[in-house]
Order: C-alpha cells, then structure tokens, then sequence
C-alpha cells in the first residue's frame, strides 16, 4: 500500500496504491482493493497519476474521477452508508501489528538469503537468525 488515508489520525477511510506513470491504474486499484478489504476500510484508489479509479466498498462499484475526494466527502459518504456519525475503527487496529511482523520476517528472509550468496561470513546475522527460528515456529 504507498498511501493510507486517514479521516482522522485513529480513523483510516481509504487506500491508494500508485502505479508509475506507464502502467495501468487498474493494476494498482486492484491491490488498492485487496489492502483496504483486509483492513475493513471503505475506499480504495488505483492512479498512475493521469488516471484515477476509485472502489465503493459500498456500492460495490468502480468509477474514474479526475481528483481525490476530500477527507470530508469520504466521512460524508461513510456516513451515509453507516448511518453513523462517529467514526468506529474497523479491523484497522490490527493490522499495524501484523504489518510489522511481514516486515520483520520479510528483513529475516534477506538477511538469510544474504547470507547463503555473500562472499563475506557474518556470525552475528547467523547468530540471530538462529536464536529466531530456534524460538519461533517459522
């Protein structure tokens, strides 16, 4: 995900996934998708900064729009759909704890695989790398 919309600093609405200037922003949308149904927000945007698609997790429905929408139509929308007026946080809560484990497990990988093809030995990336599989069931 390169962006997180936020209505609120405790409150995510949306996501963006941003796509380089030759690639189709329905490519990014569909990640968009992916990350704002697993952290239970509303929105998801795909832009390869000319186009914009946005998601309705609503409606259920994909449409081009030629800006972002402002924190204040999104919460107007969520709103309408919710019938809420207080911002309730979704799973969202959850999920930073579960990025930062894909993270640390994403660093112990390359550091593994660093090791197996660097020409230079590194005792203490062993040493760790040792005492975490040791302790853990990966």
């Amino acid at each position: 995900m390169d962006y997180l919309l936020r209505y609120t600093d405790s409150f995510p609405i949306a996501v963006v996934e941003a796509e380089p200037e030759n690639e189709p922003p329905e490519k990014g949308l569909e990640q968009a998708k992916g990350y704002a149904k697993d952290l239970g927000l509303a929105f998801a945007y795909g832009t390869n900064g000319h186009r914009i698609l946005e998601y309705d997790f609503f409606t259920h429905s994909t449409r081009e729009i030629d800006r972002f929408p402002t924190p204040q139509e999104l919460w107007e929308r969520w709103k309408q759909n919710t019938g809420l007026e207080v911002p309730q946080p979704g799973r969202v809560a959850e999920a930073p704890a579960v990025y930062l484990l894909v993270i640390f497990l994403d660093i112990v990988k390359f550091l593994a695989t660093f090791k197996e093809y660097s020409s230079s030995y590194n005792p203490p990336v062993n040493i760790f790398l040792s005492s975490f599989f040791a302790r853990s069931n990966y």
